[in-house]
């Protein structure tokens, strides 16, 4: 059973423009509860600011009415919505990154998915794996 990373993302993508303020970026991923947040141009992704880019952000002192541009990502890993979790998976852990920015076969983003996404559908596909294999036990030695 191959699951697909569209089949994996939790709601629609959370963008900000890249002229908003650190401040307002937190703000935004508090009240969404979510760790990363696409910047957008338009509908063209240009980068990405995760939680980690914020707390940095603060523990160096910076400003935070500043553009969230100038703490953002600017390579952003996308991986495309086609792609099954496993892919997701080495992606992340090729890139040490928690997010993926999931993109359609047309260019569009469609989602993010986190690394706690791709886990928790592993363990659940493992689990149900688990439940529907009778089991199996070993032979009894036989005794002549």
């Amino acid at each position: 059973m191959s699951i697909t990373t569209k089949q994996i993302i939790k709601k629609q993508p959370i963008g900000i423009a890249p002229d908003k303020s650190i401040r307002e970026a937190a703000s935004l991923m508090a009240k969404e509860n979510i760790g990363l947040l696409v910047i957008l141009d338009g509908n063209k992704v240009i980068g990405v600011v995760s939680e980690r880019d914020v707390m940095k952000a603060v523990a160096s002192g910076a400003n935070l009415d500043d553009p969230v541009i100038s703490i953002a990502s600017k390579r952003v890993i996308t991986i495309n919505e086609d792609e099954n979790i496993y892919k997701a998976a080495e992606l992340m852990h090729g890139n040490n990154v928690r997010h993926l920015v999931v993109m359609g076969r047309d260019g569009s983003l469609r989602g993010v998915i986190s690394i706690r996404d791709v886990v928790g559908e592993t363990v659940r596909l493992r689990t149900l794996a688990e439940s529907t294999v009778p089991n199996q036990e070993e032979p009894s030695p036989h005794t002549d």
